[in-house]
Parts: C-alpha cells; structure tokens; sequence
C-alpha cells in the first residue's frame, strides 16, 4: 500500500493578483465552459485557489489555510465540476 502524498499551502491574507490571470487559469486546462463560467461569476482567481488548483488537479491530499471568503471550498469543487 503507497502513501497518500501530502501538500499543505497556507495562505496569509492579500488581495487577488490580477496581471496574466487568464494565462494562469488556462494553465490548469479548466474546460473553456468552466474557465468562461468562473471568470463570469468571480473575475479572478484568489491565491489559495491559484497555488490550491494544480495540487488538487494532481490528486494531491492538500489542505488550505486561508481566511474565510478567500475561495478554499470553490478551489477544491472547481477541479470536481471541471471532470464532470
């Protein structure tokens, strides 16, 4: 039996980064419906949910430390959704 890998990101409080956002969303290949449908409802990614993405993509067990309303649960269901 393997051991499950294991990532943990903590976030310090800072606002969204918004230079080369669509740049760094397509990097974690979201279906385009996906990537329109988020850029729609939020804009730009948050940085738990920039650094949180290519681990959760990879089936890393990752634990995000971040403030409340700073994207955490949308970080993880995003990546859900997009493999639906």
């Amino acid at each position: 039996m393997t051991t499950p890998r294991t990532s943990a990101w903590i976030c310090p409080a800072a606002p969204p980064l918004d230079c080369g956002y669509h740049e760094r969303m397509t990097e974690h290949r979201f279906h385009p419906l996906v990537q329109e449908w988020f850029e729609s409802r939020f804009g730009a990614p948050t940085d738990p949910q920039r650094a949180g993405w290519p681990q959760i993509a990879a089936g890393n067990h990752t634990l995000i430390a971040a403030p409340t309303g700073s994207g955490k649960t949308l970080a993880a269901f995003l990546v859900c959704i997009d493999r639906l």
